[in-house]
């Protein structure tokens, strides 16, 4: 639940080796990264890989280390009501990379 008004940090894990798009419906966000020190809006981004480690401890099996993505959500525009995000590989979506944040 997100209160109007507000904005929020949300930080977009990746703690896998398949990429992901992270897209929320009704509103947009600005990440982090910015374009020529421009910041960008937008309401889907890539999150990317993680990197993936030597595991000292059994070869066979590689650690990944997350790839950590931050976006910036305003709600202070936006109704009240619940929005819709996930990832837009259908795949994953269609296995749960699904969720909404009720905004009140």
């Amino acid at each position: 639940m997100v209160k109007r008004g507000s904005i929020e940090e949300w930080y977009l894990i990746n703690a896998t080796m398949e990429s992901h798009a992270f897209h929320i419906h009704q509103m947009t966000f600005v990440q982090e990264r910015s374009w020529a020190g421009i910041p960008v809006t937008t309401d889907t981004v890539f999150v990317p890989v993680g990197t993936l480690l030597a595991n000292k401890r059994d070869p066979n099996y590689p650690l990944v280390k997350p790839r950590i993505t931050k976006i910036l959500l305003d709600f202070r525009n936006v109704p009240r009501g619940t929005f819709v995000f996930h990832c837009h590989m259908l795949f994953h979506e269609d296995r749960g990379m699904m969720a909404i944040v009720r905004v009140v």
